[in-house]
């Protein structure tokens, strides 16, 4: 099981992390039995455990990320 922290990972920081999910993903063999989990707001499955690398490939490059909480906690929306 991989897990995606979007959470406690600054933004910067999480498109490096992508790009080290993704190259270890590519070199899954069919048949390695892995699950894609994001803990964003609150834990969210990407894609159930497969043996299919590319639906994991896939389930990553649709998921958008979350600001982190430390982010969202300084923004606010001023009207």
């Amino acid at each position: 099981m991989i897990l995606f922290d979007a959470l406690n990972t600054p933004f910067t920081d999480q498109a490096y992390a992508r790009q080290q999910i993704l190259t270890f993903l590519r070199q899954l063999k069919t048949g390695d039995r892995v699950a894609l989990y994001a803990m964003g707001r609150g834990p969210r499955v990407l894609q159930e455990f497969t043996q299919d690398p590319s639906a994991l490939i896939s389930a990553l490059a649709a998921y958008k990320g979350t600001p982190p909480a430390s982010l969202s906690a300084r923004c606010t929306i001023r009207r």
